[in-house]
């Protein structure tokens, strides 16, 4: 399993983003997940490799990328702002 955090470009935590999983490795529930107060998820991870992220918060949604490998139990992701 992996936490990932995700954050604003200060470093806030991004709590309460919805947050889906556009691209994984391997097949992947297309489900939504609500970020904790710290802006964290937790997954059951696929495998190692490439994952695409759709995070709406504050009325936007982004898309944030990342690799991920076995050996991480953490992930800090930046949802840089739009524009």
């Amino acid at each position: 399993m992996v936490t990932v955090a995700f954050q604003d470009s200060s470093g806030r935590p991004l709590a309460g983003a919805v947050v889906s999983v556009a691209a994984a490795p391997g097949e992947f529930p297309d489900i939504g997940m609500v970020a904790d107060d710290q802006g964290e998820i937790s997954l059951t991870t696929t495998g190692t490799g490439d994952y695409e992220f759709v995070v709406f918060a504050d009325g936007v949604a982004q898309h944030v990328d990342t690799h991920i490998t076995g050996a991480e139990d953490h992930v800090a992701l930046v949802v840089p702002p739009r524009g």
